[in-house]
């Protein structure tokens, strides 16, 4: 074996931890300077993710038969994330993961027709192609930088930045996300009464850019999460919504124990991530909405 094999053995096993929420800080450390060798993984890699919490959400509460997640286990998806082939893709992963949720999703129909009817069938798989993809397909934007740097790479203690290097860090045109958000950190110190800012920074994730600020208090943590919109992504005129204020639009969802909210702002996207109620999480956005829509607006 040959060692592009054995670094594609390495990392077969470090995206499986990853994909399963297993990782370390130093291992996160290692899939990000592959993914910066390979930005034709980035994408797929975010899609695999999505894949995996829409199927967490779908089955949370419905029994699947003996057997049948390891027989698909072993018999889909092995232990192949990556193939052994020099183009390093995750297609073939991807379509054994597509393959999973259509069985999954044609055993609950089964299921359903039944027990006569299909009307509570829950939804199983989103077309991640569609022109404009689905309310909780863009939360999970939020989600997935919240879970990366927020959840992931700040375990145990977190750092208190100061506001004044916060600021510094949010003007910079770093990370790949232009213009200045320093006046954000203000908005955000002042607002949000549920938690301490301690962090504020500029990061990226799976080919996507964020402007991230954490706050913490008694173990619990609150990420406010900005992005520039992508294609197909709009929380606008959307069914669902949760609460307006101003004339923004909230959206809120719930994903794998963490509430999300957010907002469309034009050329962003706007998200607070937490382990706050649902009612709380909502209430931390409502509070800043308002004064972060200004903010961006002069960016």
């Amino acid at each position: 074996m040959n060692r592009s094999e054995n670094d594609n053995d390495t990392m077969r096993l470090l995206l499986d931890k990853h994909l399963s929420r297993e990782t370390t800080v130093e291992e996160d450390r290692q899939i990000e300077a592959w993914l910066a060798e390979h930005p034709e993984a980035e994408k797929e890699l975010r899609e695999m993710e999505q894949i995996r919490s829409v199927l967490r959400r779908a089955v949370s509460n419905a029994p699947l038969p003996e057997g049948l997640p390891a027989a698909v286990k072993s018999d889909i998806i092995g232990s192949n994330l990556i193939p052994s082939q020099s183009s390093s893709s995750f297609r073939w992963y991807y379509a054994a993961a597509a393959t999973l949720l259509i069985l999954v999703g044609g055993w609950f129909f089964l299921q359903e027709l039944q027990n006569g009817g299909t009307n509570d069938l829950p939804l199983i798989v989103e077309n991640v192609d569609d022109q404009l993809k689905s309310v909780d397909q863009v939360l999970q934007v939020g989600f997935n930088d919240h879970l990366r740097c927020a959840v992931t790479h700040y375990k145990g203690d977190v750092p208190n930045y100061g506001l004044k290097k916060m600021r510094e860090k949010l003007s910079k045109d770093g990370a790949g996300i232009k213009g200045d958000f320093s006046d954000l950190v203000p908005v955000v110190e002042e607002k949000i009464k549920e938690g301490k800012l301690l962090v504020a920074h500029k990061c990226r994730f799976g080919g996507r850019y964020y402007v991230h600020m954490l706050l913490k208090d008694e173990g619990q943590m609150i990420s406010v999460v900005i992005t520039r919109k992508e294609e197909g992504e709009s929380l606008v005129n959307r069914q669902g919504v949760a609460r307006t204020v101003s004339d923004i639009q909230i959206y809120q969802t719930a994903m794998e124990g963490y509430e999300i909210a957010g907002f469309d702002a034009d050329k962003f996207l706007v998200f607070v991530v937490s382990d706050l109620s649902e009612q709380l999480n909502l209430h931390v956005m409502s509070s800043i909405a308002e004064p972060v829509m200004g903010v961006l607006k002069t960016i």
